[in-house]
């Protein structure tokens, strides 16, 4: 994905996003990798970054929803 799909799927400022993604790639959290002028960024094929992702997303889900009721 790049980075401006990342950026339009998160909600978050260009700026926001790559200094996100430096932290992240610096712990080995997400790859980049470049192809001619764009850079591409993916979850490794590594299984704790893989239930990390699961994870963060089922947050992510759970808290969507409670929101929702809240506003209900």
């Amino acid at each position: 994905m790049n980075i401006t799909e990342l950026v339009r799927r998160v909600g978050a400022s260009h700026r926001a996003t790559v200094q996100q993604l430096r932290q992240l790639i610096e712990h080995g959290v997400v790859e980049a990798r470049q192809i001619g002028r764009m850079r591409l960024y993916r979850l490794p094929n590594d299984e704790a970054v893989q239930k990390l992702a699961e994870a963060l997303a089922r947050a992510d889900e759970w808290l969507a929803s409670s929101k929702a009721q809240r506003l209900a």
